[in-house]
């Protein structure tokens, strides 16, 4: 179960509530996208996640925020250039805090298109690259509201 239960492992996993809580009984490693991603790739990772767990309370399933995290993780083991890992990571950040209700504001109406999907194509990053000055206020904002 040890490759299973890594930090930045998707998993298939089983477990049961008992008395003393929640129980993990099995587990099937599917990929780990840590170990694919370059140096920068992995910071990054670490970074999203990291603030993942700082906004979101423990137990809370949410489908949409997964989907959010899956697609931003395995976009940020694939890239290789650190502009194209800056401009990810902006985003990947931006759809997590907008996810969570955070962001963005009223003010912030063009930047709604990249919450559509949770693809990250060469032209989507291209295209928010012009707007990722905006999108980091829009987080900076988002995280002071919260206190962070």
């Amino acid at each position: 179960m040890r490759p299973a239960t890594q930090l930045y492992a998707q998993s298939r996993i089983e477990v049961v509530y008992g008395r003393s809580g929640w129980r993990l009984v099995g587990a099937l490693p599917k990929q780990n996208v840590y170990f694919s991603a370059t140096d920068a790739g992995r910071q990054a990772i670490r970074r999203t996640t990291g603030l993942l767990t700082r906004l979101v309370p423990a137990q809370q399933p949410d489908r949409k925020l997964f989907a959010i995290v899956t697609s931003g993780m395995q976009a940020l083991a694939v890239a290789d250039a650190p502009e194209v890992i800056g401009v990810t990571e902006t985003l990947f950040v931006f759809r997590l805090v907008s996810s969570l209700g955070y962001a963005p504001d009223q003010s912030a109406h063009n930047l709604k298109q990249y919450l559509q999907s949770q693809s990250y194509t060469q032209k989507q990053l291209e295209d928010f690259s012009h707007k990722q000055e905006q999108a980091v206020a829009q987080i900076n904002q988002a995280l002071a509201n919260v206190q962070m």
